[in-house]
């Protein structure tokens, strides 16, 4: 059945403290005396923020469960659902659900990004419900934000934590009013130390493992997605003494986003890119057009002056030669408006050997203030091709890229 979503709209405005207030007044009006409560808990920092105000609203009713659904990350070798596991023993009605097996038959063979997600909803749906018969839960909450609704609403691409079907009587979602910045100064004035972390998507690296899904694309997206935020990290920790920059007023993380992604290496020469590239001047750039599709947004002027914005699907370019860090900025955002192409990648590093390899590798690194537009970071272009370097040692990729293309045209998350 559809649960009656119940929404905390309040944007964060003024006293953080007063916000907290209203947040754990809103759960306490909404949830019976008697009730339990079921929470989806990734680890990251929207879930995090949710399980904080529950706790300090309805105390020990609340459980808090944990999926590890295969496709999370490691970091720094270590699988996360681990370190959740260890992080979260000693709270109460704590649990880690194993659900891998479950979630690589549904969704390894897939190959469209939105039936991915989908079928990940769905599965992650299943889970949710299968647990609150267990615990006999009458409500359930999770951490679902502003983006996802306008995401989700917008058509560009599903959440699972929107419109979900639990079954149970009432969904309360405290933050649903918030944009990511938000949350974190929400979640620095309760203490969590998650307040810093990256944002994680829900269905985790199976839409950063573009395309149809095998143990062994997801085993090298895992890795060369690790060894991408470590790199970055030290990046930052080189400039400035720490791994990622906060500013407090407006709770901005910087960068707001890095990772990679995992693309069949199948690529043709793309002729009406190169015609153009030429005719700019850039005779020794060559552009090929992947096998796989990502998504991406296109904002459209209504006749009232209003922006809509609507989903893309089409194929990234890849881009071979060389060029400037001012030249790769106009490209990232030049090709998307003249062709039917979601993103623009530029070859960094490839196979000393000359093999194509089985993979291609996009390193994704961005700032953002609220995740509707986001601009590539400026990294030196050495340190990308050391980045690329280890990531080829570590994996069976043969090309890795950076991704030029600013939000919108291209969403931040690949699928």
């Amino acid at each position: 059945m559809q649960a009656r979503s119940i929404r905390f709209v309040k944007k964060l405005e003024g006293n953080v403290d007063d916000y907290v207030a209203e947040a754990i007044n809103f759960i306490q009006k909404n949830v019976g005396p008697e009730e339990k409560v079921i929470c989806a808990l990734s680890g990251g920092v929207d879930s995090s923020v949710v399980a904080g105000l529950f706790t300090r609203a309805i105390g020990k009713r609340l459980h808090l469960i944990h999926i590890d659904t295969g496709f999370m990350r490691s970091i720094n070798g270590k699988y996360e659902s681990e370190i959740i596991k260890e992080r979260f023993k000693d709270v109460e009605n704590f649990e880690v659900v194993n659900k891998r097996e479950m979630f690589y038959d549904r969704i390894f063979g897939i190959k469209d990004a939105e039936e991915k997600r989908k079928a990940f909803r769905k599965t992650y749906e299943d889970v949710i419900n299968e647990k609150i018969e267990e615990i006999g839960a009458s409500l359930a909450t999770q951490g679902t934000i502003r983006p996802d609704i306008e995401e989700t609403e917008g058509n560009i691409k599903s959440q699972n934590n929107v419109d979900t079907i639990f079954n149970v009587n009432r969904l309360v979602e405290p933050i649903a009013g918030l944009y990511k910045p938000d949350v974190r100064i929400v979640a620095k004035k309760l203490g969590l130390e998650t307040y810093m972390r990256q944002p994680f998507p829900g269905p985790g690296l199976s839409v950063r493992t573009v395309g149809e899904i095998d143990a062994e694309k997801l085993k090298n997206e895992r890795v060369a997605n690790d060894i991408t935020e470590r790199f970055i990290e030290n990046y930052f920790m080189s400039l400035y003494g720490k791994e990622c920059l906060f500013e407090p007023v407006k709770g901005n993380r910087i960068p707001f986003q890095y990772f990679a992604g995992t693309f069949d290496s199948d690529m043709d020469i793309v002729p009406e890119v190169k015609k153009y590239l030429e005719k700019m001047g850039l005779k020794n750039v060559f552009p090929f057009v992947l096998r796989n599709k990502t998504t991406g947004v296109k904002e459209v002027k209504e006749e009232d002056e209003k922006i809509r914005r609507e989903r893309i699907y089409s194929h990234p370019i890849l881009l071979r030669g060389c060029l400037d860090s001012v030249m790769l900025k106009k490209l990232g955002e030049k090709i998307p408006e003249n062709f039917e192409y979601s993103r623009v990648f530029y070859e960094v590093f490839d196979r000393p050997d000359n093999l194509i390899g089985d993979y291609l590798v996009a390193i994704r690194a961005v700032d953002s203030e609220d995740a509707l537009y986001a601009q590539p970071l400026s990294i030196p272009l050495s340190q990308l091709t050391s980045l690329g370097e280890k990531i080829i040692k570590k994996t069976d990729v043969g090309i890795v890229a950076y991704d030029i293309t600013p939000k919108p045209p291209a969403t931040i998350e690949y699928e």
